[in-house]
């Protein structure tokens, strides 16, 4: 009996689910992939399936911080209750709520020491 194939979003998600915590508390630099893989209870070639690199990972997490911003952004553009102002200021804002997003995880993930 074969097991149908799983969606490799789904996959993906959950491997940058499991990286984003561990950059937070451990710092960019300093986690690794058998950090990643432990936390999810996988093997690291699984990993690897899906990511190159641990940077690639990282990128992936940025892209898809990127997307919910834009996503956000477009929504305030396209408002209609909104004046030229007011959007700017959403906008600001939302980019914000998007840098400071889990406790600041993209600004605390110790790329830089």
């Amino acid at each position: 009996m074969t097991r149908p194939m799983q969606d490799p979003n789904i996959r993906i998600d959950e491997i940058l689910d499991a990286a984003e915590p561990l950059f937070f508390t451990k710092g960019y630099k300093k986690t690794t992939i058998t950090d990643i893989t432990s936390k999810m209870g996988v093997a690291k070639g699984m990993i690897y399936y899906y990511f190159r690199s641990k940077e690639e990972i990282l990128e992936a997490i940025i892209n898809r911080q990127t997307q919910v911003l834009l996503i956000h952004i477009k929504e305030i553009v396209s408002s209609q209750e909104k004046n030229p102002v007011q959007k700017f200021e959403c906008i600001v804002a939302s980019m914000f709520r998007t840098i400071q997003y889990r406790d600041g995880v993209l600004l605390n993930i110790g790329i830089v020491e």
